[in-house]
């Protein structure tokens, strides 16, 4: 899988508390220390290294090709949002929208997406 990393922005930022490795992951604007996004929040980040506790430091991919853990399986050209613990799971029409699967990722595995976080918009009836 690290084969498939092509992360064309990546910064390091200390979390503060434990972050598993390809799992969605926020920034808290207070402390812009990094911890793992929940089911539908923006995502800023893909962690691309695990963190054990608070206070550790990590590559957090911001744009580009990247592995992420899915929630549930997600084919091939299908968006994806963050699910729970900050895995990937099928993005819908109420939660922002992260990325574009560039494979079929099963339940609990890693596979690659196109990963561009876009704020949700408010589509016009």
């Amino acid at each position: 899988m690290a084969s498939d990393v092509q992360a064309l922005l990546t910064k390091a930022y200390v979390a503060s508390a434990a972050v598993s490795k390809y799992r969605f992951v926020k920034v808290a604007t207070s402390t812009m220390k990094v911890s793992m996004a929940g089911d539908g929040e923006q995502a800023q980040g893909i962690a691309l290294e695990a963190a054990l506790a608070d206070g550790d430091v990590i590559s957090v991919a911001l744009i580009g090709i990247v592995p992420i853990e899915a929630e549930a399986a997600i084919a091939a050209g299908l968006g994806v949002s963050c699910g729970t613990n900050g895995k990937g799971k099928l993005s819908l029409i109420t939660t922002p929208f992260l990325g574009m699967a560039l494979q079929d990722i099963a339940q609990d595995e890693v596979g690659a997406i196109l990963f561009i976080p876009v704020k949700a918009l408010a589509i016009a009836s």
